[in-house]
């Protein structure tokens, strides 16, 4: 007989299957029953890569960089809090966010009913780039995107972190995953390592997505027409396959009062190892504008001055499921 615990994992694995199939069934239905609004068709650009990796940084500067084209991103973060979108929205008025669920799985429908909606409008964008969270697997966003009309499917760059320690078997079979769908692959934070630890990381990822090119970044600089008018090579592989993937949690942590920098820095640097992703907004005693972007992803971390529109004091962390995220700022 199953204990509580064991019950409990069983009956969210099978809410998750029955949300990734309702998802797919909703989004198939959209599908059906839509029509083109024109002979025009506008590419997508699917952003992934693991969590802490870059992809913010990198659409913010696909975003920015000048190309003369209009972009509307579509920005989901696994957790309820959606700092992604509120950094993307800084940038650019033109942001959809969709929150608290995986946009591979159950907000399958959801993202083919922006992106319909997109196409419908009088004044359409000429790309949309599609940030997925860090926990997703690009290819059932390509299914989806691929298959609907007025559409097609551009490039889908994947964003590696230079700079992290080795992961867990778990959390490496969903890199993977990601890297194998990838047609161009941005290994980030070369800054943070030697040019001989670099060669051989990429040397592994050639191995890994043969079809893909590597490129070396630093806060994921890269020309912007280089992913935006990359076509996008079809794999072999299937759909993502949820049930060998690892499950994540996230924790919102609200902030009613502003922060000692010497203690966040302290607790920053002791962040225990089972917490994967640190971010939001918080306000540090002193500062000048009052609101500050604190990020955490493994052994680094970062306090930056947010300079857009202020944000609630809140943070959000990330963790593996059944580990204990909590964490006192």
């Amino acid at each position: 007989m199953l204990d509580t615990a064991q019950q409990s994992d069983a009956w969210d694995k099978r809410n998750s299957s029955l949300d990734l199939l309702l998802g797919m069934v909703e989004a198939q239905n959209l599908i059906r029953h839509s029509t083109p609004a024109s002979g025009i068709s506008i590419p997508v650009i699917i952003v992934a890569g693991f969590l802490g990796s870059g992809k913010t940084t990198l659409l913010r500067h696909l975003l920015t960089a000048t190309h003369g084209l209009k972009i509307a991103a579509i920005v989901n973060d696994f957790a309820a809090l959606n700092i992604d979108a509120a950094l993307v929205a800084d940038v650019t008025s033109d942001t959809v966010a969709l929150e608290n669920g995986c946009i591979c799985c159950s907000l399958s429908g959801n993202v083919a009913r922006t992106l319909l909606a997109i196409t419908q409008r009088d004044q359409r964008p000429d790309a949309i780039i599609v940030e997925a969270s860090g926990v997703a697997d690009p290819a059932n966003i390509a299914q989806v995107a691929s298959a609907l009309p007025d559409i097609r499917l551009g490039s889908i760059a994947v964003v590696v972190d230079a700079s992290g320690d080795a992961p867990a078997p778990e959390i490496e079979a969903l890199q993977l995953r990601q890297i194998s769908q990838a047609d161009v692959i941005l290994l980030n934070k070369t800054d943070l390592i030697s040019g001989r630890q670099a060669e051989a990381l990429e040397d592994a990822l050639r191995l890994q997505a043969p079809h893909a090119a590597v490129l070396r970044t630093v806060r994921c600089a890269v020309p912007a027409a280089f992913l935006l008018d990359g076509p996008h090579v079809e794999q072999t592989e299937g759909p993502c396959a949820k049930e060998s993937q690892p499950e994540f949690e996230s924790a919102v942590i609200e902030l009613d009062r502003p922060l000692d920098r010497d203690a966040l820095e302290r607790c920053l640097s002791n962040i225990p190892e089972e917490l994967m992703r640190l971010k939001g907004f918080v306000e540090v005693d002193g500062h000048p504008r009052g609101t500050s972007l604190v990020q955490s992803v493994g052994r680094s971390w970062t306090i930056e001055e947010f300079t857009g529109q202020a944000q609630q004091h809140q943070v959000i962390a990330i963790g593996i499921k059944g580990s204990a995220i909590a964490v006192t700022l």
